[in-house]
Protein backbone atom coordinates (compact mmCIF):
# COMPACT_ATOMS: atom_id res chain seq x y z
CA UNK A 1 0.00 0.00 0.00
CA UNK A 2 0.89 3.50 -0.17
CA UNK A 3 2.89 5.58 2.30
CA UNK A 4 -0.19 7.58 2.78
CA UNK A 5 -2.27 4.71 3.45
CA UNK A 6 -0.60 3.78 6.18
CA UNK A 7 -0.89 6.84 8.00
CA UNK A 8 -5.41 5.85 7.60
CA UNK A 9 -4.56 1.90 7.95
CA UNK A 10 -2.29 1.64 11.36
CA UNK A 11 -4.43 4.11 13.49
CA UNK A 12 -7.62 2.39 12.73
CA UNK A 13 -6.63 -1.08 12.47
CA UNK A 14 -3.61 -1.36 14.54
CA UNK A 15 0.47 -1.95 13.22
CA UNK A 16 0.33 -5.66 13.70
CA UNK A 17 0.54 -6.50 10.33
CA UNK A 18 3.27 -7.71 7.44
CA UNK A 19 2.64 -4.11 5.51
CA UNK A 20 5.17 -3.15 2.38
CA UNK A 21 4.93 0.18 0.98
CA UNK A 22 5.30 1.16 -2.82
CA UNK A 23 5.56 4.52 -4.16
CA UNK A 24 5.46 5.76 -8.22
CA UNK A 25 7.60 3.82 -9.93
CA UNK A 26 8.02 0.82 -8.28
CA UNK A 27 6.58 -2.69 -9.09
CA UNK A 28 6.17 -6.12 -7.86
CA UNK A 29 6.14 -9.66 -9.27
CA UNK A 30 3.53 -11.93 -8.57
CA UNK A 31 4.10 -15.01 -10.34
CA UNK A 32 3.52 -14.57 -13.92
CA UNK A 33 2.07 -10.58 -13.31
CA UNK A 34 4.11 -7.67 -12.66
CA UNK A 35 2.40 -4.63 -10.93
CA UNK A 36 3.44 -1.28 -11.53
CA UNK A 37 2.48 1.62 -9.27
CA UNK A 38 1.45 5.32 -9.39
CA UNK A 39 0.33 7.53 -6.58
CA UNK A 40 -2.19 9.60 -7.17
CA UNK A 41 -3.36 11.57 -3.94
CA UNK A 42 -6.84 13.25 -4.18
CA UNK A 43 -8.31 11.18 -7.36
CA UNK A 44 -10.10 10.80 -4.87
CA UNK A 45 -8.54 10.22 -1.56
CA UNK A 46 -5.64 11.39 -0.05
CA UNK A 47 -4.28 7.45 -0.31
CA UNK A 48 -5.18 6.82 -3.55
CA UNK A 49 -2.95 4.86 -6.04
CA UNK A 50 -3.47 3.12 -9.41
CA UNK A 51 -1.83 -0.20 -9.96
CA UNK A 52 -0.94 -1.75 -13.54
CA UNK A 53 -1.20 -4.87 -14.72
CA UNK A 54 1.82 -4.62 -17.26
CA UNK A 55 1.66 -7.99 -18.91
CA UNK A 56 -2.25 -7.31 -19.56
CA UNK A 57 -2.09 -3.98 -20.17
CA UNK A 58 -4.65 -3.54 -17.25
CA UNK A 59 -4.69 -0.29 -15.35
CA UNK A 60 -7.20 -0.10 -12.30
CA UNK A 61 -7.01 3.34 -11.20
CA UNK A 62 -8.75 3.09 -7.93
CA UNK A 63 -11.83 6.01 -8.34
CA UNK A 64 -10.66 7.46 -11.56
CA UNK A 65 -12.97 6.92 -14.52
CA UNK A 66 -15.32 5.09 -12.43
CA UNK A 67 -19.09 5.57 -12.00
CA UNK A 68 -21.59 5.02 -9.73
CA UNK A 69 -23.32 2.73 -11.68
CA UNK A 70 -24.70 -1.07 -11.31
CA UNK A 71 -25.45 -3.33 -13.67
CA UNK A 72 -25.50 -6.59 -14.30
CA UNK A 73 -22.64 -6.56 -17.04
CA UNK A 74 -19.21 -5.72 -16.54
CA UNK A 75 -18.11 -3.75 -19.47
CA UNK A 76 -18.61 -0.77 -21.48
CA UNK A 77 -19.08 -2.39 -24.55
CA UNK A 78 -22.31 -4.21 -23.05
CA UNK A 79 -24.14 -1.05 -21.63
CA UNK A 80 -25.94 1.70 -23.58
CA UNK A 81 -22.98 4.47 -23.94
CA UNK A 82 -25.43 7.53 -23.40
CA UNK A 83 -26.46 6.10 -19.75
CA UNK A 84 -22.49 5.00 -19.44
CA UNK A 85 -21.25 8.90 -20.65
CA UNK A 86 -23.57 10.69 -18.57
CA UNK A 87 -23.17 8.30 -15.52
CA UNK A 88 -19.67 9.19 -15.59
CA UNK A 89 -20.17 12.62 -16.27
CA UNK A 90 -22.15 12.72 -13.11
CA UNK A 91 -19.63 11.69 -11.00
CA UNK A 92 -16.70 13.20 -12.16
CA UNK A 93 -18.61 16.04 -11.72
CA UNK A 94 -19.95 15.90 -8.58
CA UNK A 95 -16.67 14.58 -7.01
CA UNK A 96 -13.54 15.11 -8.86
CA UNK A 97 -14.40 18.49 -10.86
CA UNK A 98 -12.10 20.36 -7.62
CA UNK A 99 -9.17 18.21 -8.62
CA UNK A 100 -8.70 19.17 -12.42
CA UNK A 101 -5.55 20.46 -12.66
CA UNK A 102 -4.47 17.61 -10.77
CA UNK A 103 -6.06 15.13 -13.08
CA UNK A 104 -4.15 16.29 -16.17
CA UNK A 105 -1.01 16.37 -14.76
CA UNK A 106 -1.55 12.25 -13.32
CA UNK A 107 -2.79 11.70 -16.64
CA UNK A 108 0.26 13.30 -18.76
CA UNK A 109 2.49 11.48 -15.72
CA UNK A 110 0.91 8.50 -16.71
CA UNK A 111 1.57 8.92 -20.52
CA UNK A 112 5.16 9.71 -19.73
CA UNK A 113 6.02 6.72 -18.04
CA UNK A 114 4.93 4.45 -21.09
CA UNK A 115 1.73 3.12 -19.47
CA UNK A 116 -0.80 2.59 -22.09
CA UNK A 117 -3.72 0.55 -20.77
CA UNK A 118 -5.65 -1.68 -23.07
CA UNK A 119 -8.62 -2.10 -19.72
CA UNK A 120 -9.47 0.26 -17.63
CA UNK A 121 -10.84 -1.22 -14.23
CA UNK A 122 -12.26 1.43 -11.92
CA UNK A 123 -13.08 0.56 -8.45
CA UNK A 124 -16.56 0.73 -8.99
CA UNK A 125 -18.79 1.30 -12.24
CA UNK A 126 -18.07 -0.30 -15.56
CA UNK A 127 -14.67 -1.93 -16.61
CA UNK A 128 -13.63 0.17 -20.18
CA UNK A 129 -12.55 -2.28 -22.83
CA UNK A 130 -13.84 -1.18 -26.12
CA UNK A 131 -12.20 2.58 -26.35
CA UNK A 132 -10.45 2.89 -22.90
CA UNK A 133 -8.76 5.89 -24.53
CA UNK A 134 -12.36 7.50 -25.09
CA UNK A 135 -12.79 7.81 -21.15
CA UNK A 136 -8.85 8.84 -20.89
CA UNK A 137 -9.70 11.68 -23.17
CA UNK A 138 -13.29 12.56 -21.79
CA UNK A 139 -11.27 13.43 -18.63
CA UNK A 140 -8.86 15.73 -20.15
CA UNK A 141 -11.54 17.55 -21.51
CA UNK A 142 -13.27 17.95 -18.23
CA UNK A 143 -9.84 18.60 -16.02
CA UNK A 144 -9.57 21.52 -18.91
CA UNK A 145 -12.64 22.93 -18.63
CA UNK A 146 -13.81 22.66 -22.07
CA UNK A 147 -17.29 23.44 -22.65
CA UNK A 148 -20.39 23.86 -24.77
CA UNK A 149 -22.78 26.82 -26.21
CA UNK A 150 -24.46 25.75 -23.21
CA UNK A 151 -26.37 28.09 -20.47
CA UNK A 152 -27.88 26.33 -17.00
CA UNK A 153 -30.16 27.99 -15.34
CA UNK A 154 -30.23 26.97 -11.70
CA UNK A 155 -33.29 29.04 -9.63
CA UNK A 156 -35.75 28.12 -6.87
CA UNK A 157 -39.20 30.52 -6.18
CA UNK A 158 -41.32 31.06 -3.32
CA UNK A 159 -44.52 32.76 -4.86
CA UNK A 160 -43.41 31.61 -8.52
CA UNK A 161 -42.42 35.42 -9.42
CA UNK A 162 -38.21 33.85 -9.67
CA UNK A 163 -39.57 31.10 -12.02
CA UNK A 164 -41.69 33.74 -14.23
CA UNK A 165 -38.14 35.62 -14.06
CA UNK A 166 -36.35 32.07 -14.95
CA UNK A 167 -38.52 31.14 -17.79
CA UNK A 168 -38.16 34.97 -19.86
CA UNK A 169 -33.81 34.59 -18.91
CA UNK A 170 -34.04 30.79 -20.92
CA UNK A 171 -36.41 32.56 -24.03
CA UNK A 172 -33.68 35.26 -24.03
CA UNK A 173 -30.60 33.25 -24.28
CA UNK A 174 -32.32 30.71 -26.33
CA UNK A 175 -33.17 33.08 -28.98
CA UNK A 176 -29.31 33.14 -29.97
CA UNK A 177 -29.16 29.35 -30.28
CA UNK A 178 -27.67 28.05 -27.12
CA UNK A 179 -28.47 25.04 -25.78
CA UNK A 180 -30.71 25.99 -22.25
CA UNK A 181 -30.99 24.41 -19.50
CA UNK A 182 -33.48 24.90 -16.70
CA UNK A 183 -33.59 23.41 -13.18
CA UNK A 184 -35.96 24.17 -10.26
CA UNK A 185 -34.21 23.11 -7.56
CA UNK A 186 -36.97 21.63 -5.58
CA UNK A 187 -37.47 19.20 -9.13
CA UNK A 188 -34.23 18.89 -9.71
CA UNK A 189 -30.84 17.89 -6.61
CA UNK A 190 -27.67 19.69 -6.31
CA UNK A 191 -26.11 16.50 -8.57
CA UNK A 192 -28.04 17.27 -11.43
CA UNK A 193 -27.22 20.59 -10.89
CA UNK A 194 -23.37 20.13 -11.11
CA UNK A 195 -23.47 17.62 -13.99
CA UNK A 196 -25.15 19.92 -16.26
CA UNK A 197 -22.69 22.45 -15.23
CA UNK A 198 -19.61 20.67 -16.35
CA UNK A 199 -19.76 21.31 -19.72
CA UNK A 200 -21.55 24.76 -19.91
CA UNK A 201 -19.78 28.07 -20.47
CA UNK A 202 -22.65 30.20 -18.13
CA UNK A 203 -24.84 29.81 -15.31
CA UNK A 204 -27.13 31.78 -13.84
CA UNK A 205 -28.81 31.61 -10.31
CA UNK A 206 -31.77 32.95 -9.42
CA UNK A 207 -33.28 32.94 -5.62
CA UNK A 208 -35.85 34.61 -4.23
CA UNK A 209 -35.10 36.77 -0.95
CA UNK A 210 -36.00 35.76 2.66
CA UNK A 211 -34.95 37.57 5.79
CA UNK A 212 -32.58 39.66 3.31
CA UNK A 213 -31.03 36.25 1.65
CA UNK A 214 -31.12 33.96 -0.63
CA UNK A 215 -33.61 31.18 -0.48
CA UNK A 216 -31.98 28.03 1.46
CA UNK A 217 -31.68 25.80 -1.23
CA UNK A 218 -29.90 28.00 -3.06
CA UNK A 219 -27.41 28.69 -0.35
CA UNK A 220 -26.94 24.79 -0.45
CA UNK A 221 -26.64 24.60 -4.08
CA UNK A 222 -23.90 27.74 -4.02
CA UNK A 223 -21.94 26.00 -1.25
CA UNK A 224 -22.16 22.60 -2.99
CA UNK A 225 -20.85 23.97 -6.23
CA UNK A 226 -18.28 26.51 -5.07
CA UNK A 227 -16.95 23.36 -3.32
CA UNK A 228 -16.86 21.78 -6.58
CA UNK A 229 -14.68 24.72 -8.28
CA UNK A 230 -16.48 24.55 -11.69
CA UNK A 231 -13.32 26.20 -14.22
CA UNK A 232 -14.42 28.91 -16.97
CA UNK A 233 -17.44 29.61 -16.78
CA UNK A 234 -19.32 33.03 -16.17
CA UNK A 235 -21.86 33.34 -13.68
CA UNK A 236 -24.65 35.56 -13.65
CA UNK A 237 -27.52 36.03 -11.07
CA UNK A 238 -31.24 37.27 -10.63
CA UNK A 239 -33.97 37.37 -8.21
CA UNK A 240 -37.12 38.73 -6.69
CA UNK A 241 -37.65 40.35 -3.63
CA UNK A 242 -41.16 42.04 -1.78
CA UNK A 243 -40.11 44.53 1.46
CA UNK A 244 -36.16 44.57 0.38
CA UNK A 245 -33.77 42.98 -1.35
CA UNK A 246 -30.74 40.75 -0.47
CA UNK A 247 -30.17 37.63 -2.52
CA UNK A 248 -28.82 38.71 -5.75
CA UNK A 249 -25.79 40.91 -4.23
CA UNK A 250 -25.30 37.58 -1.69
CA UNK A 251 -25.34 34.93 -4.35
CA UNK A 252 -22.79 37.11 -6.23
CA UNK A 253 -20.34 37.95 -2.89
CA UNK A 254 -20.37 34.53 -2.65
CA UNK A 255 -19.39 34.03 -6.24
CA UNK A 256 -16.58 36.34 -6.25
CA UNK A 257 -15.68 35.17 -2.73
CA UNK A 258 -14.80 31.37 -4.38
CA UNK A 259 -13.26 33.27 -7.72
CA UNK A 260 -15.78 32.74 -10.42
CA UNK A 261 -16.32 35.70 -12.90
CA UNK A 262 -19.39 37.51 -12.18
CA UNK A 263 -21.51 39.21 -14.83
CA UNK A 264 -22.66 42.49 -13.34
CA UNK A 265 -25.15 43.98 -12.69
CA UNK A 266 -27.69 40.87 -11.93
CA UNK A 267 -30.80 41.43 -12.20
CA UNK A 268 -33.90 41.94 -9.39
CA UNK A 269 -37.61 42.75 -9.72
CA UNK A 270 -39.44 43.90 -6.65
CA UNK A 271 -42.82 41.59 -6.01
CA UNK A 272 -44.49 39.92 -9.53
CA UNK A 273 -42.47 40.47 -13.10
CA UNK A 274 -44.56 42.70 -14.93
CA UNK A 275 -44.38 43.29 -18.49
CA UNK A 276 -41.62 45.69 -18.70
CA UNK A 277 -39.47 43.55 -16.12
CA UNK A 278 -39.61 40.10 -18.10
CA UNK A 279 -38.32 42.15 -21.12
CA UNK A 280 -35.56 42.76 -18.97
CA UNK A 281 -34.95 39.38 -18.36
CA UNK A 282 -35.41 38.55 -21.66
CA UNK A 283 -32.51 40.91 -22.79
CA UNK A 284 -30.41 39.67 -19.64
CA UNK A 285 -30.42 36.08 -20.93
CA UNK A 286 -29.73 37.00 -24.38
CA UNK A 287 -26.82 39.52 -23.13
CA UNK A 288 -25.16 36.45 -21.81
CA UNK A 289 -25.77 34.17 -24.23
CA UNK A 290 -24.16 36.69 -26.77
CA UNK A 291 -21.29 37.07 -24.13
CA UNK A 292 -20.92 32.86 -24.34
CA UNK A 293 -20.98 33.09 -28.26
CA UNK A 294 -18.55 35.50 -28.55
CA UNK A 295 -16.03 33.91 -26.16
Amino acid sequence: MSKKTTQVHCPHYGSDFNIVTVKTGDSLKIGKRTLQFVEAPMLHWPDSMFTYIAEDKILMPNDAFGQHLATPQRFDDEVDQHILMEEAAKYYANILMALGPLITRKIQEVVQMGITPQIIAPSHGIIWRSNPTKIIQTYLDWSEGKSKQKIVIVYDTMWESTDKMARAIAQGAASEGVDVKVLRLRASDNTEAATEILDAKAVLVGSPTINNQMFPTIASFLTNITGLRPRGKLWGFFGSFGWGGGAVRGMAEMAKKAGFEVQEPGIEVKYVPDETALKNCFSFGKQIALEIKAR
